[in-house]
């Protein structure tokens, strides 16, 4: 990394940089929440589709942990046999076993 070039400057240009992305990315997901509140959900169910995958059926503690709020829908589709909440892109059904299906649109 280069070194500071004057005594009046707390971080390299490269962190400072990464800061200001940071903050920018941070400001969109707040202007996002207040906009759409569907956007938080809609997020926290494409990273844990990612991770789990469209057939294994997950602990709604999960979504509940990571701020998922299951009184909020946009519309319910019929897809197979199963009547999916959908967020966007990405939905979810509450299984009788207690568990939670997430699919991709």
């Amino acid at each position: 990394m280069k070194k500071q070039e004057h005594g009046n400057r707390l971080r390299t240009p490269e962190e400072a940089y990464e800061r200001i992305k940071q903050r920018s990315r941070d400001d969109y997901a707040k202007r996002n929440l207040a906009l759409n509140p569907y956007w938080l959900n809609e997020k926290i169910l494409r990273r844990l589709y990612s991770l789990f995958g469209p057939d294994n059926p997950i602990d709604p503690q999960i979504l509940e942990d990571m701020g998922f709020n299951f009184t909020i829908r946009k519309y319910k589709k019929t897809i197979g046999s199963y009547d999916f909440e959908i967020m966007g892109k990405f939905g979810y059904i509450l299984l009788q076993t207690e568990k939670v299906l997430i699919c991709k649109i």
